[in-house]
């Protein structure tokens, strides 16, 4: 049988999806999710519970992935200019 052509990309994309289940176990619809968000080149807001490691989840997958990180803490007094 033979591979398509775009096989070692879906092997790449599996690896990553693997990858990013060992730092956000139990979390696998969120890893998806950040893999779409990363193919589509969009944005990803992650809410959840303090405490449970969003911004070193994120700064390990933008350093595993060679990209820059940036963090907005949200609050109720933020402005659109202070984005």
């Amino acid at each position: 049988m033979q591979e398509p052509k775009n096989a070692q990309n879906f092997t790449a994309l599996y690896q990553l999806r693997d990858h990013i289940r060992q730092y956000l176990q139990g979390k696998d619809q969120l890893s998806d999710a950040m893999i779409a968000c990363i193919i589509s080149r969009g944005h990803i807001l992650l809410e959840d519970v303090p405490g449970v490691g969003k911004t070193t989840f994120i700064k390990a997958l933008a350093k595993m992935l060679g990209l820059n990180m940036k963090r907005i803490q949200f609050t109720s007094d933020l402005l659109p200019s202070e984005i």
